[in-house]
């Protein structure tokens, strides 16, 4: 398996859920909490799918994400941002 930095990301509709979910919140929600918001909406994602999204926003800086103080989960928002970036166009955030 090789690691993929974010430009070799492909965008995916699950990706695009979980990014918007995030958006739409400005507090830490767990992956629990964020597939239950997706599947309450009628988007099928995976519990996992959701872990491993949530791990790679985080490796390339679009979500915070925090171990709770009982160190059982973690949680994760949108990484507050000046422009306005977009899952499906990766590259368009790289300029910084």
């Amino acid at each position: 398996m090789t690691d993929q930095s974010q430009t070799e990301r492909r965008p995916t509709r699950q990706r695009a859920a979980i990014a918007q979910a995030l958006t739409g919140s400005a507090e830490f929600r767990s992956a629990q909490e964020i597939h239950a918001a997706l599947a309450g909406s009628g988007t099928r994602v995976g519990l996992a799918t959701v872990y491993r999204n949530l791990q790679a926003m985080a490796a390339d800086a679009e979500a915070d994400v925090i171990r709770t103080p009982e160190g059982a989960g973690s949680t994760a928002r949108a990484r507050p941002t000046t422009t306005t970036t977009s899952c499906a166009a990766p590259a368009a955030s790289r300029w910084r």
